[in-house]
C-alpha cells in the first residue's frame, strides 16, 4: 500500500476511537444522572427527569445545583441529618457537572472540520518519497496556506494494530 487520501474529514474521522469515548462518557454521566436526582428527591422533593441530549443534560444538572442551593440556604428542620448527604450530592453534581462539560467540549474538538487525512503504510525508506510525490502534486489545500501536519508511525505489530483501531485505518 502506498500514501493515500482519505479526504478532509473532522477529527472525529481521523480518530474514530476519541468520538466513540466521548459519547460513551456522555452516555455514562447521563446514565449517573438518575441516582443524583433520587438522592435530591428525597432531600428537597425534587421530580426533574434529565432527558438524554447533552444540552437537556447540562441543564437539568443546572437545575439540580440551583436546588440545592436553594435547599442550602433554607435547609430543612433537621440540617444536622441531611448536611452529609448534601455535600456528597454537591460533590456528586459537581462532578457529573464538569464530566459533562468535558463531554461537550471534547464533541466540539472532534467536530472540527478540514482535517486532510493520509494514510501510508509499507516500508519506512519509502515514506519520505511517497509524500513527497503526493504533496508536490498538489495538497488538498491553497500552498500559501499555514498548515500543522503530524505524523503517527508504528513499527510493530502491536502498535500498527493500535494504530489502525484508533484511527480507522
Amino acid at each position: 500500500m502506498a500514501l493515500s487520501y482519505r479526504g478532509s474529514v473532522t477529527l472525529g474521522a481521523c480518530v474514530p476511537l476519541a468520538a466513540q469515548a466521548q459519547a460513551q462518557l456522555s452516555a455514562a454521566v447521563g446514565a449517573s444522572l438518575p441516582d443524583g436526582q433520587a438522592r435530591c428527591d428525597g432531600l428537597v422533593a425534587l421530580s426533574t427527569q434529565p432527558p438524554p441530549a447533552l444540552d437537556d443534560l447540562l441543564a437539568a444538572l443546572q437545575a439540580l445545583i440551583a436546588a440545592i442551593q436553594a435547599l442550602l440556604a433554607n435547609p430543612l428542620p433537621d440540617v444536622s441529618a441531611n448536611a452529609a448527604a448534601q455535600a456528597e450530592l454537591l460533590a456528586q453534581l459537581g462532578a457529573l457537572t464538569a464530566s459533562l462539560t468535558f463531554s461537550a467540549d471534547l464533541a466540539a474538538l472532534l467536530g472540527t472540520p478540514g482535517v486532510h487525512l493520509y494514510f501510508y503504510q509499507g516500508r519506512a525508506d519509502g515514506m519520505g518519497n511517497e509524500l513527497q510525490a503526493h504533496l508536490g502534486a498538489g495538497l488538498a489545500v491553497p500552498s500559501s496556506a499555514e498548515i500543522l501536519s503530524a505524523a503517527l508511525v508504528a513499527s510493530d505489530g502491536g502498535a500498527i494494530n493500535a494504530l489502525r483501531a484508533m484511527t480507522g485505518g
